[in-house]
């Protein structure tokens, strides 16, 4: 996780002032859910985004690129946690009544169980 959030970071528009992180793995994530995501992000003034489906934590998550240096420096699995887990005061807990932040799929089993 940490290797592909550094990857892109190169390529981000020098005027970005924040990421989402979306997990590839995750196919009912909808333009409108996104969409609310974003609105709720850019009027909390909060620096970042974690949605929330009944209890469990989700993505896309959104972070500030004033965190950027901790970003860069982030390694192997932990993803953007321990940015968010540092900064508890700056970060949004968004609740959602869309599944759809916590359904990934990992395996052929996991689509299987979404078809029916």
């Amino acid at each position: 996780m940490a290797t592909s959030i550094k990857a892109a970071l190169p390529y981000l528009n020098p005027s970005s002032e924040a990421i989402m992180v979306a997990l590839g793995d995750q196919p009912l994530i909808s333009k409108n859910l996104i969409d609310d995501l974003l609105v709720a992000y850019e009027t909390s003034g909060k620096k970042s985004l974690i949605p929330y489906y009944q209890g469990g934590r989700g993505h896309p998550v959104i972070v500030d690129l004033s965190f950027r240096h901790e970003i860069e420096e982030i390694k192997g699995d932990e993803g953007l946690r321990g940015i968010l887990c540092r900064h508890p005061d700056d970060v949004l807990v968004y609740q959602t009544g869309d599944f759809a932040v916590i359904l990934d799929l990992d395996t052929p089993d996991d689509y299987q169980r979404l078809l029916i």
